[in-house]
Parts: C-alpha cells; structure tokens; sequence
C-alpha cells in the first residue's frame, strides 16, 4: 500500500484468547498508528476488518521476527448440514501411568500394555486423521517421547488384545518428543486397535487422542476390560475358561453355484456360545480367506463348526460345512489343519406333510483349511 517503494504483505492471525491475552499489540495491530492512517475507503480496500476480538492483523516481517515455529493446521468439517464432504470425530483424554505404560514398538517394549482403542471400519479406502497430544510443560524437557502404533486384529475381538504376533501391524510412527504428533492414512475394511506409546516404559504423562474419519465414523472406543467380565448370565451356565483363536485360511473345491459362489465361512463351537465370519469373496470357489476370528468359550465346548455359505442379497445359499474336534486339533498343534467338507443332499419323500422331503449327509471333495490355538490363560490371547 502507500509508496510503491515501501510495500508490506499482511497476514491474518486468530488469538483463541481475545484481546484479554496475548493480543498483536505492535504496528497494524487493532487502534495502532498505522490502522488510524487510512481511510475507510483504505481500509474496505485492502480488506483489514476485524470482525472478531480474536482476529489480528501484522505484516508478514513482524511475523517471521515474533514466532519461532508455525504449525499447518487442517480444519476438519464437522458439521452435519454441511454438503461437503464431513468428517466424524472421536475424543479420549487418557493417561500412561506406570501399569499403562509399556514402551514402544522401536526400542522392544510391550506395546499392547499401552491404551488401546479400537476402530471399526466399514468403507473401503477410509481416510482417517489422527492427533495425539500430551499436555503441555513448561520447557520441552518436561515431555514424554511419544508415538503410535496402529494394528489390524480380528474382526469379532471386543477385549484387549496381549499378543503382538496376532495382530498384524499396519503402521507406527517414529517416537517424538513433541507436544503433538499426527497421522494420516487410508485404511481397508476390518477390525483395528490403535495404541498411544511412550518410547520408554513406566513413563507418566496425560494426553489428548483425536480420530478423524471422512464420510463414516470408525465407532472408536477404548478398550478396558482383557477378557469377558463377571455377569448374571453366568450364574447359569459355566464362565468361559478358555480363549480359542481361529484362523481360517482358506478352501479348495467348493460346490459351483450358477449365478455364482460369494464364500464366507462362519464359525461356532457346539453347545451355544457366539458366532463369527468371515467376509465374503466374490465369485470363487477356492476363497482365500486368511481371517482370525477368536472365541471364549467352556472346557466342556469341545467342538468346532465350520459352516461355508454363498453370500445373496436374501436368502445366503448353503455351500458345504466341516467340524474339529478339541483332540484332532490338539495332535496337529498349532500347525495348519485340513478339514473335510460335507454338503447335504434331498432325499424325496411322499411330498406330503406327513412324508416331508429329507437330506443326508455327503462327503464333497472340497477342504477347509485352518489354524487353531487355545489357551486356559485368557490373558494370553
């Protein structure tokens, strides 16, 4: 402005704290000597408005003399009747403590003794922001170095996860000692546990976790209890004594369909209990599903049921189904196990209703192949 000789660049800065604290008091602030030199006219011309008690303006050279370090910083829309793309935000306030506090992946420590807060994701390719931040000391030497570590586990867990070789690890970021670190990333449908970390074990310190998901929310929530806590329910039947992790890898020579075969494969121990599966792949009878699933379950649930269906938009069509008794799998180890495969076949009756049609039981020339693991220490699954 003014005197093609003397030319300024202007930028606009926003103080949380209004004017009360902290407020641009040197030239072009609000009422200096320079802002009362121009006209309305001016002023309206070169857009200097200050619309808000927090909003300042300076020139770019004051900027770069006053601040030591700038931050980019992304604005997440949050707003629910914005047509824009809106993003979902999930925000926990924790802490480590010298229990919760188990290292990073980096330096060898027990990660999974960290906090834990699981992710659902349902959309393929979902982006995702994430920020943690400890609380801020007086100097830099007060904080903790810190990091994420982000892992895939099975699509059914609903407690802590205690084993880091099942769990498949998708990202960690190098420990800082920083008051903020962030991440960003693309990440495909499953079950996900993302763990704040200090670099070294027993270390304390509060942080601020923030999850960012575009379009769909990823459900975050932590995870507190390891194992399935006490309730009424159990007064009745046995409380579960034993975890079982199942990994269905995959199966050769399923029953052609005419429209299709879309093979998932759902699994269930005899004598009640939960039920979980796998996802569906498209349009194969050889899926390849490389899935863990893990259960808690009775000592007296000794048998495992496979069940494989074709995935429709009504009625799912019945493929084939195997079954593993707790001895077989017990001599094979935790090696991988192949399972026979049966399929049912009609047998005709008088098609009245006291003569309904029937089916048996046949052997199909396909096979499941899967992995299982048990142990009696539910903390150690």
């Amino acid at each position: 402005r003014g005197d093609p000789r003397r030319r300024h660049r202007f930028v606009r800065v926003r103080n949380p704290a209004g004017q009360r604290r902290g407020a641009w008091r040197g030239p072009w602030s609000e009422g200096s000597s320079e802002m009362a030199s121009l006209s309305d006219a001016e002023l309206d011309r070169y857009g200097f408005a200050y619309d808000d008690d927090s909003d300042s303006w300076m020139s770019l050279a004051d900027l770069f003399e006053n601040f030591s370090e700038l931050i980019v910083c992304r604005v997440h829309n949050l707003s629910v009747l914005s047509m824009r793309n809106t993003w979902h935000e999930a925000v926990f306030r924790g802490s480590w403590t010298e229990w919760l506090s188990g290292g990073c992946l980096e330096k060898g420590g027990r990660p999974l003794t960290n906090p834990q807060y699981m992710l659902d994701v349902t959309n393929p390719n979902l982006e995702l922001d994430i920020s943690l931040s400890q609380r801020f000391e007086a100097t830099p030497h007060d904080l903790v170095s810190m990091g994420l570590l982000l892992v895939k586990v099975e699509s059914n867990r609903e407690y802590r996860a205690h084993r880091l070789d099942f769990c498949q690890v998708v990202h960690h970021t190098a420990c800082s000692s920083a008051q903020r670190i962030t991440l960003g990333l693309h990440l495909e449908p499953g079950r996900y546990i993302l763990l704040p970390c200090t670099e070294i074990a027993s270390q304390e310190a509060f942080f601020t976790l923030r999850i960012y998901s575009r379009g769909a929310s990823c459900n975050a929530r932590e995870l507190v209890a390891d194992q399935p806590p006490a309730s009424l329910c159990f007064a009745f039947t046995a409380y579960p004594e034993v975890g079982t992790r199942v990994l269905v890898l995959s199966a050769r020579g399923l029953p052609r369909l005419v429209l299709g075969a879309n093979p998932y494969c759902q699994v269930f121990f005899e004598g009640g209990g939960s039920k979980a599966r796998t996802r569906a792949l498209a349009n194969t009878s050889d899926p390849e599903w490389n899935e863990p699933l893990v259960f808690y379950r009775r000592t007296d649930q000794r048998v495992i049921s496979f069940e494989i269906r074709s995935e429709r938009a009504v009625v799912d069509a019945f493929l084939a189904h195997g079954q593993i008794d707790q001895d077989e799998w017990f001599k094979g180890g935790d090696g991988v196990q192949e399972l026979q495969l049966y399929g049912h076949r009609q047998i005709s009756g008088a098609g009245s209703p006291m003569r309904p049609n029937k089916t048996e039981r046949v052997r199909l020339a396909a096979k499941l192949f899967v992995q299982i693991f048990s142990t009696n220490d539910l903390l150690y699954i």
